[in-house]
């Protein structure tokens, strides 16, 4: 692990923690929606088994999906250890919550690498990042937890056009 110094003094490490812990999460997220289906999509949809809670009681129970997990915990530790770096500071400027800088990382990842949005659209069919996507991949909720209020859409760091969000 790079100490919180050399991170802050570099922004490429830190950009690089940025888009492992998206696509991190992502392969959680596809591993669990692939255990899904094999329970069968109409099962999946009428049971509700996709439900908030779900995903972490499955990470629990699977050995593939715990190892993930811990990989994406100590990315996220390096990330918040690091007070210093560009996403800390926006953060402490602009007065995020943890739900707006998830959506911030999120759009940065897609920005550095849009070869991600393949990832959204199996996730979701359509690729590009939306709400929804972030909000499960980054908390297991149903629906996103930021407000049109919010920070990021009040000085256009975050542009949404429909459900689409992008990095302005």
């Amino acid at each position: 692990m790079m100490a919180a110094a050399q991170l802050a003094s570099n922004p490429v490490a830190e950009l690089d923690l940025v888009l492992a812990r998206f696509r991190l999460r992502a392969r959680l997220r596809v591993l669990w929606i692939e255990t899904l289906r094999e329970q069968g999509q109409v099962a999946t949809e009428l049971l509700d088994r996709d439900a908030p809670g779900e995903m972490e009681d499955w990470v629990a129970e699977d050995e593939a999906a715990r190892a993930l997990a811990h990989e994406t915990d100590s990315v996220e530790q390096e990330l918040a250890a690091n007070r210093e770096g560009r996403f800390a500071r926006l953060t402490s400027i602009f007065g995020l919550n943890a739900a707006e800088r998830d959506m911030l990382e999120a759009c940065a990842a897609l920005a550095l690498d849009p070869a991600l949005r393949e990832i959204c659209s199996w996730l979701t069919g359509q690729p590009s990042l939306t709400g929804r996507v972030i909000a499960r991949l980054f908390g297991n909720q149903r629906s996103p937890a930021w407000r049109c209020d919010s920070a990021l859409f009040q000085w256009e760091i975050v542009q949404q056009r429909e459900d689409v969000l992008t990095l302005d």
